[in-house]
Parts: structure tokens; C-alpha cells; sequence
């Protein structure tokens, strides 16, 4: 087997651990394929034909629970050299979502605060600034979905004098 069809199947497995929930077995999977983490992370399948999702989007879907926010940010993220770190962060599917683009989707505060400590600030701005093939970007997301919170943090982050959009500014001023 190629060292492609190795970090697609790691990816894999990982991918179906993540669906089955277990944080255990996922763990000990995590740590003995580290240095493949990145792309695992960047994975992406389908459960019957749905929508794909990555194991970045999977992780983040199941970080409301405590113990999976904890296996992401403090047993994988820290454990990677900073420029994995920032590639598992800005990096980006197939329809142009990165991993803060999910945060934000789901509303998922602790994780933005964690990805955005991770980041240097010239990528902070860059991942906050990233559209998807939507057009959309992180604030964006926070103001289509009425993530008042998370949308003052981007805001704060990138300062207004970026490409945050008027009603962005406007929404800001008024909370």
C-alpha cells in the first residue's frame, strides 16, 4: 500500500471512529498515527450517500460534549507542532469550509477561543476572512445564523476595518 491509500484509510478509520462515538478507541488511534493527524483530520466521506463530512466537522459537531472538545484541542492540537496546528485549522474541505467555518456554524465558542489562540494573527485573519464556495466567510456565518457572541469575537479579532460587511458592523454596534 502507497503512502496515499495509508493516510486515506488512517482517515478512514478515524472518520468511523468518530461516527461510532468512541472516544477511547479513537484516542489510542490518535496517538499511534500522529503524525498523519493533519490529514486524517481533513478526511472526508459520506454516510450513505449524504452530505460529506470531515473529521474536523465531526469532531466539532460532538466538542458541545466536554470530553470530545478536550480530545481535539488538548490531545491532538497541542500535541502537533504549531504548523500542523495551523494547517488542520485553515485548511479547507471541498466546499471551501475550514475548520473555524464549523465552529462558528455550530456555535461552538470554546473551540473559535481555542483555534483563534492557536493561530498567529495574520492567520487568524486569514481564517476568519476565508469565504467558502458560498461566498460566506466565518463572520459572515456568525451573522447569518445570529451568533451574536462569536460574531464580537471575530469582529475583536480582525478589527473593523477589515472586510467585516456593513450589516456585520451594524448588527456590532447595535449589541
Amino acid at each position: 500500500m502507497d503512502e496515499c491509500e495509508s493516510e486515506e484509510s488512517s482517515g478512514k478509520e478515524m472518520w468511523l471512529l468518530l461516527l461510532k462515538g468512541d472516544t477511547e478507541r479513537l484516542e489510542n488511534y490518535i496517538n499511534s498515527h500522529m503524525k498523519d493527524v493533519a490529514e486524517m483530520l481533513l478526511y472526508e466521506d459520506s454516510t450513505n450517500g449524504h452530505e460529506t463530512n470531515t473529521c474536523i466537522e465531526l469532531f466539532i459537531k460532538k466538542s458541545e460534549d466536554v470530553k470530545w472538545r478536550e480530545l481535539l484541542l488538548e490531545r491532538i492540537l497541542e500535541k502537533v507542532p504549531a504548523s500542523t496546528q495551523e494547517q488542520i485549522i485553515t485548511s479547507c474541505d471541498l466546499k471551501g469550509r475550514n475548520a473555524l467555518h464549523w465552529a462558528v456554524r455550530f456555535n461552538n465558542m470554546p473551540v473559535v477561543q481555542a483555534f483563534l489562540g492557536l493561530l498567529p494573527k495574520h492567520l487568524q485573519t486569514k481564517a476568519i476572512e476565508q469565504p467558502d464556495t458560498w461566498g460566506r466567510n466565518s463572520i459572515q456565518w456568525a451573522l447569518r445564523l445570529n451568533h451574536s457572541d462569536i460574531l464580537s469575537l471575530l469582529v475583536n479579532y480582525i478589527g473593523l476595518k477589515s472586510q467585516a460587511s456593513s450589516p456585520a458592523k451594524h448588527f456590532i454596534a447595535k449589541t
